[in-house]
Parts: structure tokens; sequence; C-alpha cells
């Protein structure tokens, strides 16, 4: 069993990094919703390239080139369950080592 010294930092390591992913994940999330929703036509831009379909809930549909689609996949497709996938092994470690009383 590690220290009780080891044990902490692995914790405040472990916590610190699923707050950060967390935080990056919510930004990135509303950066593209509330930026693309302003910015993106609302008509497809054959010149621009922006021919691919983006809808929100709350502010209907917009229009972006394949970069722009990218990013928000990876946002939504990647990151967010990347944030909930490290959220379900730092509570399984803690339960492990019994950081939770």
């Amino acid at each position: 069993m590690a220290s009780p010294k080891h044990s902490n930092l692995a914790k405040t390591a472990l916590m610190t990094f699923v707050f950060a992913l967390g935080f990056l994940t919510l930004i990135s999330g509303l950066y593209i919703q509330f930026h693309y929703a302003t910015v993106m036509p609302r008509q497809p831009q054959v010149e621009t390239g922006r021919v691919y379909r983006l809808c929100f809930k709350e502010s209907g549909c917009v229009y972006v080139n394949k970069t722009e689609l990218d990013r928000s996949d990876f946002v939504k497709y990647r990151l967010m369950p990347l944030f909930g996938l490290s959220m379900l092994l730092g509570f399984g470690i803690g339960v492990r080592l019994r950081w939770w009383a």
C-alpha cells in the first residue's frame, strides 16, 4: 500500500486532472456553441466551403466548413467521453484506495 503522502499526492493529481479536463470540455463546448451561433452563416456558402450543417438546441442551425465541423466533433465525441471516463476512473480509484470517507 502506498504511503499516505503518496496517496494524497496521487489524489490531488488525479482530481486536478479531472477538474481541468472538465473545465476545458465545458469552455470548449460553450465557445463552439455561442461563437458558431453568432458568427457562422444560416445558409450554405459553397464558395467558402461552409456546407456542413450544425444544429444547436437554442440557436438553430448554422453552416460550417470541414475544419470547424471537425473541431465541434472533437469536443462532442472525444473530449466529453474522455471527461466522463476520467470521472468514473477517478471515482473507482478513489474507492479502491479509500480516498472517500
